[in-house]
C-alpha cells in the first residue's frame, strides 16, 4: 500500500475531504465524478520524484516517479483540479518544479492495476506547499490583502468557495425531481452520459458557482461574463426588453436590466443539456434562470444569486447565492479545453 504517515498533517480528515474533493473536484458539472475512479474514503500518500507538470483544462496533472503497492518503480498519475482552482488559490504551473522530491496525500485509484491517484496536498520536506483544504481556507485571508475597491461590478473577480452551494447541484437525492428528473438521474453513466468527456461546457448557474476567476466587462449594451474554468464567456444584452427570435445556446439568451448597482439577469433559450441542471440531472427547453449580481457597500464584494427552473425536470425553484471578492490583483486566463485530459477519466 502507499505511505500513509504523511496524511496525518492534515486536519478534520483532510478538511472533510478538501471539501468532497473540491465537491467533485472541477465543481462545473460537466466533469466527473472522482469516486467512479478513486477510492474517495480512503485517505494516503505516495512519494516520488515530479517527472511532469500537466498544467491544462479541465485538470491539472502531476506525474511522478515512485512506487508501486508492491514495490515497483512506476510512473503516478495523479489528477489534480482545474488550473483555475489552483489560481485563485495562489498556485501557478510554476508552484512545483521537475524533479521536486515530493509527497502527495490523497486518494488511490480503484483499478490496482492502474498507477493513478487523486491529489489533495502536495508536501516537500514535510511543508504542504499546495493543498486544497488550505487553499480553500486561505482564500478569505487573500481578499482581505486587497485595499482596492471596486465602484461597479464590473472588473475581475475570485468566486469565494461555498460548499452548500455547490452540494445542492451535486446531491441530486435532495432536489424536488419530476419523475422525468429521477429518471434521468437513475439511469445517468458518468462516462457514456457526461458532456464533459467531449469539451463541452457547464452552463449556469453551476459555473458562476465555480471558485476561478471570473471577469465582468460593462458596455452601453451589453455585459460581457467570463469565467476561467469553461472558457465561457456570457452575454448579457442590456438594450432588450423580451426573447423574441433569440437563438438556442448552451449559455442561453440572457437579457439585464439594472436596479441602482444590482445587474438583474433574465435567461431562457438553453440549449438542452445532459447535465445542465445538476450532476446527472439534464437541463430541457424549458429551463429558466433568474440571476442577480449585487455590488456590496464598500466595493470589496459582489453577491450573486440565482432562482433556477425547469419544470420539466424540477418540480420546483431552485435558489442559493453566493459571494465573489474583488480581485484586481489576479489576472483573468482562460485556457481553453483539452479534450485529450478531458478524455483521461473515461479511459
Amino acid at each position: 500500500m502507499p505511505s500513509s504517515h504523511h496524511a496525518r498533517n492534515l486536519s478534520v480528515s483532510s478538511y472533510l475531504s478538501a471539501c468532497l474533493a473540491l465537491c467533485v473536484l472541477s465543481f462545473s458539472y460537466g466533469h466527473h465524478l472522482t469516486s467512479v475512479r478513486f477510492d474517495t474514503d480512503t485517505d494516503t500518500a505516495i512519494s516520488g520524484a515530479i517527472t511532469r507538470v500537466d498544467w491544462r483544462n479541465p485538470h491539472v496533472y502531476l506525474y511522478m516517479e515512485g512506487v508501486n503497492a508492491v514495490g515497483e518503480q512506476v510512473i503516478w498519475e495523479i489528477e489534480g483540479p482545474p488550473p483555475a482552482t489552483l489560481r485563485r488559490a495562489g498556485w501557478s504551473r510554476e508552484t512545483v518544479a521537475i524533479g521536486a522530491q515530493v509527497t502527495i496525500n490523497g486518494n488511490p485509484g480503484r483499478d490496482p492495476e492502474r498507477n493513478i491517484f487523486l491529489f489533495d496536498s502536495l508536501e516537500i520536506q514535510d511543508e504542504i506547499v499546495m493543498g486544497l483544504a488550505q487553499g480553500l481556507a486561505a482564500l478569505p485571508q487573500q481578499d482581505a490583502a486587497i485595499t482596492e475597491r471596486a465602484t461597479s461590478i464590473a472588473g475581475t473577480w475570485g468566486t469565494n468557495f461555498s460548499r452548500d452551494a455547490n452540494m445542492k447541484l451535486i446531491n441530486t437525492a435532495a432536489l424536488p425531481l419530476t419523475d422525468k428528473g429521477a429518471a434521468a438521474v437513475r439511469s445517468y453513466n458518468e462516462v457514456e452520459d457526461n458532456p464533459g468527456i467531449e469539451c463541452v461546457p457547464a452552463t449556469s448557474p453551476a459555473v458562476m458557482l465555480v471558485p476561478d476567476i471570473k471577469s465582468i466587462e460593462v458596455r452601453d449594451d451589453v455585459v460581457l461574463i467570463r469565467a476561467e474554468q469553461e472558457a465561457m464567456e456570457r452575454i448579457v444584452y442590456l438594450k432588450q426588453d423580451s426573447h423574441d427570435a433569440a437563438v438556442e445556446s448552451i449559455h442561453g439568451h440572457s437579457i439585464g436590466h439594472w436596479e441602482g448597482s444590482t445587474l438583474l439577469i433574465d435567461t431562457t433559450h438553453f440549449t438542452p443539456h445532459r447535465q445542465g441542471n445538476a450532476t446527472g440531472l439534464p437541463s430541457g427547453r424549458q429551463k429558466h434562470l433568474m440571476e442577480r449580481l449585487t455590488l456590496e457597500a464598500g466595493g470589496s464584494r459582489l453577491n450573486y444569486s440565482y432562482e433556477l427552473s425547469d419544470p420539466e425536470y424540477l418540480q420546483s425553484t431552485l435558489s442559493d447565492q453566493i459571494q465573489w471578492s474583488y480581485r484586481p490583483d489576479l489576472e483573468y486566463v482562460a485556457l481553453p479545453c483539452d479534450r485529450e485530459n478531458a478524455r483521461k477519466f473515461a479511459l
